[in-house]
């Protein structure tokens, strides 16, 4: 086993590689078989290090834009959350001609987003209005209670 392995720097790159290209890996057609991959100057350890740094604790790999590959001006450390936030699926609402995702509407609401997607679905269902979604949630009422 290579020197650093147990890491989480090194992990990191082992599974950035891994995804990019090894048609066996399980992820592999949502990276290297849609054509994500890497640079050449991270096909090894040290270079990958030399662009990213040390990943710091608490902290893993991401793609700024998820559509483009990995590189050192669209990658960073990023939290589990921040990097749930980033999916290509997070959907955006325009209401009063702002546009944000689902997540920055509830929190400016005071909604839990798990209540923002029940009344996303409600009006989908048209057991809503347009103007119900976006009522932001008044203190001491319960999310259901709106």
């Amino acid at each position: 086993m290579k020197k650093g392995a147990h890491q989480p720097t090194y992990r990191s790159w082992q599974m950035m590689k891994n995804r990019c290209g090894n048609p066996n890996c399980k992820d592999y057609e949502r990276y290297g078989g849609r054509g994500i991959f890497y640079p050449h100057a991270w096909e090894t350890y040290e270079g990958f290090v030399a662009d990213m740094g040390q990943r710091p604790e608490g902290l893993t790999l991401e793609r700024i834009k998820g559509d483009l590959g990995y590189s050192k001006s669209n990658c960073r450390w990023a939290s589990r959350l921040d990097q749930s936030r980033n999916r290509e699926y997070t959907r955006d609402l325009t209401f009063h001609d702002r546009t944000m995702k689902v997540w920055e509407w509830a929190a400016e609401l005071n909604l839990s987003p798990k209540t923002m997607h029940h009344r996303l679905w409600q009006l989908d269902n048209a057991m809503m209005t347009v103007e119900q979604v976006f009522r932001p949630r008044i203190k001491g009422r319960r999310h259901g209670m709106e």
